[in-house]
């Protein structure tokens, strides 16, 4: 038996709307869809996946990113204007020499990871981090950058090649803990906004034990408490990102293969209203849309463990 050794099958918006007008008995068979109504359930889909995105669809979208502290900083962006998160993907060396005051260069321990343009971070002596971008590609052990630093580096100062990967703007914040410069890391509480501002002393400096996110619009705020005591801290965050848009027609779902159906399922339902569709074919097919999300989403669901008291 031959197998094909693929596992990337997906369907784009274009194939979701044909699927959905061909179900709800619009196209036939071959038939392809309009432009009007490619437009029309482009809108739809998206429309859909954003309301989806609302109702908690969780593990798929579930991402590890690093936050990037500074001393005495309280509000951190996060999101497409946000200078200080990125992906956890991140590459961290040293300083092997002193960086003065006005550096053009720095000397590190190594340059791998560190590549023409990237964002770069440098610990300053005073208790900052320098953020620019690398100018040309690293050589030996220098580092040129764009913008000079700001103050001097002592050796062993943190290098951070940080923002390789800008992060949306995320839904919520799942989870959080502190890593600290020997490595070690110690859970921070999630918490609401009402018991952000209830506590006092909000600027008092120390090690981070809870953040609060407000998600806003194009960036999201978190706010620590404490107010972080070193740059050589990093928190980081599980959160719950966005699903992609589908702009284009040629666009494929940013969701796991066994979304396909509640997709194609779902879309069809929401699109019915548009066409005056029989009552009993738009029942059968809100019966499938149901089904299949609900299927779906409970197998998304990470599993819990749950203890009772044993009793004789």
């Amino acid at each position: 038996m031959t197998t094909s050794g693929s596992y990337d099958y997906n369907l784009t918006a274009t194939q979701f709307v044909t699927f959905a007008l061909r179900k709800l008995g619009i196209l036939a068979k071959g038939e392809a869809a309009s432009a009007d109504q490619l437009s029309d359930g482009l809108i739809d889909l998206n429309s859909m996946l954003k309301q989806w995105a609302a109702k908690g669809i969780s593990l798929p979208l579930y991402q590890d990113v690093v936050v990037f502290l500074e001393r005495g900083e309280t509000q951190y962006l996060l999101g497409p204007s946000g200078d200080k998160a990125s992906t956890s993907a991140y590459v961290k060396t040293e300083l092997s020499a002193v960086a003065a005051l006005g550096a053009s260069t720095i000397t590190v321990d190594s340059i791998t990871g560190f590549s023409n343009g990237n964002v770069i971070g440098v610990e300053l002596d005073d208790t900052t981090i320098h953020w620019t971008t690398i100018n040309g590609a690293p050589s030996g052990s220098t580092i040129t950058l764009t913008a000079v630093t700001t103050a001097a580096a002592a050796i062993d100062n943190h290098v951070y090649n940080a923002l390789t990967g800008i992060i949306s703007r995320p839904r919520r914040v799942m989870a959080a803990r502190l890593k600290k410069e020997d490595g070690s890391e110690t859970p921070v509480k999630v918490i609401t906004r009402q018991e952000y501002f209830s506590y006092s002393n909000k600027t008092s400096i120390g090690k981070i034990n809870a953040v609060y996110y407000d998600p806003q619009l194009t960036n999201g705020v978190l706010y620590t408490y404490l107010t972080a005591d070193s740059v050589a801290d990093t928190l980081h965050l599980t959160i719950q990102r966005q699903i992609q848009d589908m702009d284009a027609s040629s666009d494929t779902l940013d969701l796991p293969q066994e979304w396909l159906l509640p997709v194609g399922y779902n879309l069809a339902s929401l699109m019915a209203d548009d066409y005056g569709v029989d009552a009993q074919t738009l029942s059968g097919i809100k019966e499938k849309a149901l089904q299949f999300y609900q299927e779906v989403e409970d197998a998304d669901q990470e599993d819990t463990i749950q203890f009772v008291p044993y009793e004789n």
